[in-house]
């Protein structure tokens, strides 16, 4: 049974999934003025291109020296989080240590190539050279810094895995180099927040999911890494209270996008885009950009799931990047949202629509049983005056807050006390419902701003939803 809803929010909305760090005492509101990332091509935006001087990665096929057809996860991060800059790190290049106080600023360390350990050839710098490079030019992280690690794919991707031993000895020495990482990174150059990335299924990339065999052996070696990796950070956490783990589990998130693809809207979970001919602004759709690496729409969820892991802490929500480029997370609450679409909001009737719909406009499809959808949105903060959900039902803007006390909260938008959440009801074959089909409710909704509301000039902006 199929419930299709549509989930928007407005003005300033940033959403976020359950989520604990592992020691420490981070406070989920925590304001980070800076991003230092250490990891490989998943997160390098382009420091082996400069170092490489334009050539690799191959730019006919790698956006601008990224291992993907657009921006990676840490640029769009660093975006969310309202940092001003989008640097690599200047020492490695110049061998100019960067300033002593950063100041709201993303300092990308990441080389594509790069192992756990060190002694890679340019322009490849391993994750433990490029510790040490930034500890030689006497870096200090400042408090209210954000590190980030994601790291330890390339040790397999290169290995002879054939055999259990084998595997076992690969992850142990990468296990160890990211411990000894972190404890430079802590006990040398003064981190305190540390975002720490398991690995995802390497048994669904194009590279290996082409035979069971190959799928098989790369998710057991994805999971038996992250099992050691989880073990390791536990250790390192009780050895370190003052410090704040967190760890980020892409192995998780792509498991869910592989499950659910349309909620992230993806239709295409095995293939490469770029050898099945698509160019960086056709690859919509695929979650690999090559046989390995994710496109730049995968590196947009991924990004949406970090920010609202580190700064929201919703549990049980789903993250997406709407496609104006603000996160937004969805709390299933009677069936399951298995499919999200991006609606054009303005071939929609134009009396009274909102305007300024910053959001877009998004179509969300629930699988259930249940004879009524509900699903709730959270907020970042509490909606100011003004703020309402509103629903476009058979040509005619509706308030549905109102709705929702009218019905006494049989259908309708609730907002919450505290203005911070918004649940959606909605009946199947209610009035409210425009698909007359048993088992579905289809209906988009948008944020934007009421164009009849007389605010006194203040521009107040509303969370209006228009379902079809």
């Amino acid at each position: 049974m199929k419930r299709f809803l549509m989930v928007l929010a407005l003005c300033g909305l940033l959403l976020i999934s359950g989520f604990v760090p592992v020691g420490g005492q981070a406070d989920a509101a925590t304001r980070f003025d800076n991003l230092v990332v250490y990891g490989d091509s998943l997160s390098d935006s382009g420091n082996v291109f400069l170092l490489a001087q334009g050539q690799a990665p191959d730019p006919a096929n790698y956006w601008q020296g990224r291992w993907s057809n657009g921006p990676v996860w840490s640029e769009d991060l660093a975006g969310l989080m309202g940092l001003s800059d989008n640097l690599i790190l200047s020492q490695l290049i110049t061998q100019q240590a960067p300033p002593p106080v950063f100041g709201s600023l993303f300092f990308n360390n990441a080389f594509g190539g790069a192992k756990t350990g060190a002694g890679a050839q340019m322009p490849v710098v391993d994750f433990l050279d490029q510790v040490n490079q930034a500890m030689a030019a006497q870096v200090t992280i400042p408090q209210n810094t954000l590190v980030a690690v994601w790291i330890g794919a390339n040790d397999f991707l290169s290995a002879d895995l054939s055999t259990q031993e084998q595997v076992a000895a690969v992850i142990g020495n990468a296990i160890n180099n990211i411990y000894t990482g972190l404890t430079r990174l802590v006990d040398n150059m003064g981190a305190t927040d540390i975002a720490v990335f398991d690995l995802p299924d390497l048994g669904a990339t194009p590279r290996n999911n082409g035979t069971p065999e190959g799928a098989a052996q790369g998710r057991a070696v994805s999971q038996a890494f992250n099992d050691a990796l989880a073990q390791a950070l536990g250790g390192f956490a009780a050895t370190h209270p003052g410090v704040n783990i967190y760890p980020i589990s892409s192995f998780e998130l792509f498991d869910k996008a592989l499950a659910y693809p349309g909620l992230y809207g993806f239709t295409n979970t095995d293939d490469s885009a770029l050898l099945s001919g698509k160019t960086f602004d056709n690859a919509g759709g695929y979650i690999f950009w090559d046989t390995i690496h994710p496109t730049a729409q995968t590196h947009r969820m991924l990004a949406a799931t970090v920010y609202g892991d580190l700064f929201i802490n919703e549990p049980n929500a789903s993250y997406i990047m709407t496609d104006t480029g603000k996160p937004l997370g969805i709390v299933s609450m009677q069936g399951i949202v298995s499919d999200l679409d991006f609606a054009d909001p303005y071939a929609t009737p134009q009396t009274d629509r909102p305007s300024n719909m910053i959001y877009g406009l998004m179509d969300v499809d629930l699988t259930s049983v249940f004879g009524t959808a509900v699903f709730k949105v959270v907020l970042p903060e509490a909606l100011p005056r003004g703020y309402s959900w509103f629903k476009l039902n058979n040509g005619k803007w509706l308030d549905f807050a109102m709705i929702y006390k009218s019905t006494a909260g049989q259908e309708g938008a609730q907002i919450s006390k505290d203005r911070k959440s918004v649940t959606i009801v909605i009946k199947d074959n209610g009035p409210f419902d425009s698909n007359l089909a048993v088992g579905q409710v289809s209906d988009p909704l948008a944020a934007g701003l009421d164009t009849s509301y007389d605010d006194g000039g203040d521009g107040v902006c509303f969370i209006s939803s228009l379902f079809g």
